[in-house]
């Protein structure tokens, strides 16, 4: 029965070997006429059409080479299967050995077909994981910009809650002080010998209405405003007090109290309340009261009310510039500038205050933005005073790095350097809004027009000279910091080496080699200079005598190792 099979298989595949055979004989006529009607286009100079031809000729090469491959490997597949049909014959052995070939064939085939979709369908599962990759980090930036703006809001809740809750105490206070000056005033009055020497105090104030309003009633019996006599009345004796036209009152007979100052270190950026300005520094920046706490500068003790406490009307200007001085705090608030990386790199918040004609920068004192809490150190400082001083706007060329949507709250200040006469550096500020930006711009400008109104003196101390640069002098490309000695002297320290520089004679002394400097100054009391260099970061100390050449050791101070930085006192480090 099998051999049936293979003779009807053999025969037909012997049929389909003549089909194929009859079908390449039509394709080479047909490849004959198409050549012959290639002749004859060519010869009719019909060129537009050979490059189709051509390509239809080809494609009937490529399919006869196809129908010739098909033809070779049909006639090699039936010699085989006559091969076998005949060793068949001979051994007349049972044997499926091409059906076997042939189901392998078809499993090989189904599992590559299975292998395929499942490759696709995992491709389809990556990607639709990719998506959702995708829209989770979009919604959780909206959670966090939703987050900030909620702690922002909760923030100015706090802000506006803490003035709210200091205005109450503000008031109740100041009725406390109305209360027990009526009640003074109220002694006072029982104690007048002679009744009709005098009238009460209260009485004054009801029946003088035409001389005294009544917000200036409140404000004389609320305040330190002190009542006297006028030129025209003689004084008052001991326990009375004379009816006039105008009445001051001594603040040594009312309150009985001064001013207790001391020395204060404030442990954040405060404003003097009597000019409003800030008090600089990190340690002793002011003086504080230690009744009424009431804060100033050093210099403005001597000029607030001797009375304690001051009241709100007396205190001074919490905000705002005299327009006479130039002194006092014109405005402020967080912005943001750019990280040291440029605007690339994204932006870092900090608390501008604009007071002086000089515009502070403070850094935050943590890195939560819900707290306004400034740090001490003044992390920038522009000078309004400076020529070269400018304020606008930006145009998107300046920020190309920059959101778009944030250009309109961008403005630059652009100041002179001391690198050459000339040179100017800009500073670029990120405001909350495009009306913080046009106010900040306003008050900038105002302030400038201002001072070169007033021609105020001239109070610099210093003025920066240029000694050397790049050309001039290597070491100054890889300085890292420096510090002068004397006139005649400064200090440089470079990446690897610390130096000591003649100017006299343009002398480089090298002090020490192979460490890389981070920080150095001169304690000329001690004859000593203190570096902090090395991998390790310690703190060294040289001789001046290596100053002028002398090969000495360095001393390292114990207990150093990896500082970051350090200050010096008045005679230890």
């Amino acid at each position: 029965m099998e051999k049936k099979v293979w003779i009807k298989d053999n025969e037909e595949l012997r049929i389909e070997i003549d089909q194929l055979a009859t079908s390449l004989e039509r394709s080479l006529d047909t490849n004959k006429q198409l050549e012959t009607n290639l002749q004859e286009a060519l010869s009719s100079q019909e060129r537009d059409s050979v490059t189709h031809w051509e390509s239809q000729i080809a494609e009937i090469i490529e399919w006869v080479h196809g129908e010739k491959e098909a033809r070779s490997y049909l006639h090699a597949l039936s010699k085989k299967m006559a091969e076998e049909l005949e060793s068949v014959k001979q051994t007349g052995v049972t044997r499926r050995p091409s059906i076997g070939t042939w189901q392998n064939r078809r499993l090989y085939k189904q599992n590559k077909q299975q292998l395929l979709e499942a490759q696709a369908e995992l491709q389809n599962q990556v990607t639709a994981k990719q998506d959702l990759q995708e829209e989770m980090d979009r919604l959780q930036a909206l959670l966090q910009s939703s987050e900030r703006k909620l702690r922002d809001s909760e923030a100015l809740n706090k802000d506006v809650l803490e003035e709210l809750h200091k205005a109450q105490n503000e008031k109740e206070a100041l009725q406390k002080d109305a209360e027990m000056f009526r009640e003074r005033s109220k002694l006072k009055d029982d104690s007048v010998g002679s009744p009709g020497s005098a009238m009460s105090f209260r009485t004054f104030l009801t029946s003088s209405g035409q001389e005294v309003s009544g917000a200036a009633a409140k404000t004389v019996a609320t305040s330190e405003e002190s009542l006297s006599t006028t030129s025209e009345s003689p004084p008052p004796t001991s326990g009375q007090v004379v009816a006039s036209k105008k009445l001051v009152l001594s603040p040594k007979k009312t309150m009985g109290k001064s001013h207790h100052f001391q020395v204060k270190t404030f442990a954040k950026p405060s404003k003097c309340n009597h000019c409003s300005s800030i008090m600089v520094g990190l340690v002793r920046q002011g003086m504080c009261c230690d009744v009424c706490h009431f804060s100033c500068h050093i210099h403005c003790a001597d000029k607030v009310p001797s009375i304690c406490p001051v009241s709100p009307d007396k205190m001074g200007r919490m905000s705002g510039i005299d327009p006479k001085k130039g002194v006092g705090t014109a405005c402020e608030g967080w912005v943001k500038i750019p990280k040291p990386g440029g605007v690339k790199k994204g932006w870092v918040r900090q608390y501008a205050v604009v007071c002086d004609f000089k515009l502070f920068l403070y850094d935050p004192a943590s890195q939560q933005e819900k707290e306004k809490c400034m740090n001490i150190n003044i992390a920038r400082i522009v000078d309004m005073r400076d020529d070269l001083f400018g304020v606008s706007s930006v145009e998107r060329s300046d920020v190309i790095h920059a959101n778009q949507k944030q250009i309109p709250s961008i403005f630059k200040v652009v100041t002179g350097t001391f690198q050459s006469a000339g040179a100017q550096t800009q500073l670029l500020v990120l405001t909350e809004s495009g009306a913080d930006q046009r106010k900040w711009i306003s008050v900038l400008k105002e302030l400038r027009k201002l001072y070169c109104q007033l021609e105020l003196p001239d109070t610099s101390v210093f003025a920066a000279k240029e000694v050397y640069d790049a050309a001039q002098l290597e070491q100054v490309r890889l300085t890292n910091c420096a510090a002068i000695v004397d006139n005649d002297r400064v200090l440089i320290g470079t990446e690897e080496r610390l130096f000591a520089v003649e100017l006299s004679d343009d002398t480089v002394i090298e002090i020490e080699k192979d460490k890389k400097v981070y920080q150095v100054d001169c304690l000329p009391d001690e004859q000593l200079v203190i570096a902090l260099s090395g991998r390790q970061k310690h703190i060294r100390l040289y001789p001046f005598s290596t100053l002028e050449g002398h090969q000495q050791e360095s001393f390292k101070v114990s207990d150093t190792r990896s500082k970051f930085n350090w200050e010096k006192g008045a005679s230890a480090v």
